[in-house]
């Protein structure tokens, strides 16, 4: 059997990928364009929604999927939380962890976490990863996972609800990192801190001198962090109201105190003071208080003379009501345009005189009409197919989506009216086609 594998994006992404291949002991070769129908089998890895995308886009130029029963396609990653959006081109979708559904799927033999179209429901699979040694090698850099899930329950997160939090235990974690080649390490999990063996397993990392660059960090435990990096940390909500109610209660005060905290350790450590925060925009009920109270926040680090040296990097993202997350009913707002508010939040041209600290990061934010695509690609049913098939590969709809969002919105906007309209994506969901997906301890006794 030949077996040719696809991943899109960052070498980042191909992580999961290659762990499922190497765990079952099963070759395979990367596939292109080009390549695709020289394979008996393809296999796909969808970490988010913009991927769904270039899926529809890839098999509609390879002319692979669908009807054409070889080669035979099989879709997994972290996007197959709603497995409806890859069909007509997908034979199956393994949803969940795919280390051990894997196999079944190549000898396409029934599996409980295996979705082929027709399945009244599929249960998200969850692996065991007690044991899991393995190193990904890519470019300069070692990946190695020491956990999976999270601990925490933030409303907004897809990752906490589909995933229950798993460790690696401290002896994998150390076998992997002896067998570290490169001088850079990647000790990745949704926040490496958590792992009750985390020193232990930062200690060993120095003792080989490797450098650790994984820097996500959840904000409570930052104390822990250990890296020479610069830290990541989210603090979702522009105000402590929004924060409290995705379950980041930190006020103004104590976030200011994090930085002051933060900025003294890079000193002792003889970095220059720095921090990276996320933030998300358009959370439920966010109003004009918020961005006020964020702007109160700015002030006060620009009168904290501690913090004159420090170069805050700020990374914004629009908020995604995600499926299988309290926060799934969720509305978003097409009519805002957050790239033009969140420059004009954090730019200080309209001050008498610049911060005292320094502001980075990326101002890009994405636009409504992005918004828009992400929702099909991932609350959409069995007519996202044919949706998302139009807009990667109807010529005439893709010349009438180029340009600016504002025109694009419009053009896809009353393309969709033939589909019940945008308000299907962006209001309250008056279908859940996702929920075919049973997460664990929520899955029901109706047999196949």
């Amino acid at each position: 059997m030949k077996i040719g594998r696809v991943t899109f994006g960052k070498d980042d992404f191909g992580y999961g990928m290659a762990y499922i291949l190497w765990k079952n002991g099963i070759e395979s070769k990367r596939a292109g364009i080009k390549t695709a129908r020289e394979f008996d089998v393809l296999l796909f890895s969808i970490f988010w929604w913009a991927h769904v995308y270039k899926f529809y886009a890839f098999c509609h130029k390879a002319k692979v999927g669908g009807k054409r029963e070889t080669p035979h396609i099989i879709v997994g990653g972290f996007n197959a939380f709603n497995p409806n959006v890859f069909f007509p081109f997908a034979h199956q979708v393994v949803v969940g962890d795919g280390e051990d559904v894997i196999m079944a799927a190549l000898k396409k033999e029934y599996h409980s976490s295996i979705y082929t179209g027709r399945e009244k429901e599929v249960i998200y699979a969850d692996s065991d990863i007690k044991t899991n040694n393995y190193v990904y090698d890519h470019t300069d850099i070692s990946r190695i996972e020491i956990a999976r899930g999270c601990k925490y329950k933030c409303p907004y997160c897809q990752l906490t609800h589909l995933k229950p939090y798993r460790e690696v235990n401290l002896e994998s974690v150390i076998d992997a990192l002896n067998n570290v080649k490169t001088k850079r390490v990647g000790l990745f999990a949704p926040n490496g801190m958590t792992h009750k063996d985390y020193d232990k397993i930062i200690d060993h990392c120095i003792s080989l001198s490797l450098t650790n660059i994984a820097s996500d960090v959840r904000y409570n435990e930052i104390d822990r962090y250990r890296n020479s990096n610069t830290a990541k940390v989210g603090i979702e909500g522009v105000s402590y109201r929004l924060r409290k109610a995705v379950s980041k209660p930190i006020t103004n005060e104590k976030f200011l105190k994090l930085l002051i905290n933060r900025a003294n350790t890079c000193r002792k450590l003889g970095y220059a003071p720095s921090i990276e925060t996320y933030f998300i925009l358009d959370l439920p009920t966010e109003d004009e208080s918020d961005w006020k109270e964020f702007q109160d926040l700015l002030d006060m680090v620009d009168k904290t003379k501690e913090l004159n040296d420090l170069t805050w990097i700020m990374t914004a993202n629009v908020f995604m009501p995600g499926p299988h997350t309290p926060f799934e009913n969720e509305v978003i707002h097409l009519d805002r345009d957050y790239k033009s508010i969140w420059r004009e939040a954090i730019t200080d041209f309209k001050r008498d005189k610049p911060y005292n600290f320094t502001i980075g990061g990326r101002h890009s934010v994405f636009s409504p009409y992005s918004r828009l695509l992400s929702m099909i690609a991932t609350r959409g049913g069995k007519e996202a197919g044919e949706i998302i098939y139009n807009i990667t590969a109807n010529e005439n709809l893709k010349r009438a989506l180029l340009g600016k969002w504002r025109k694009s919105l419009r053009v896809l906007s009353k393309f969709l009216d033939h589909y019940e309209g945008m308000e299907k994506y962006t209001e309250a969901p008056r279908e859940k086609p996702w929920k075919i997906v049973k997460i664990k301890n929520n899955v029901s006794t109706e047999k196949y």
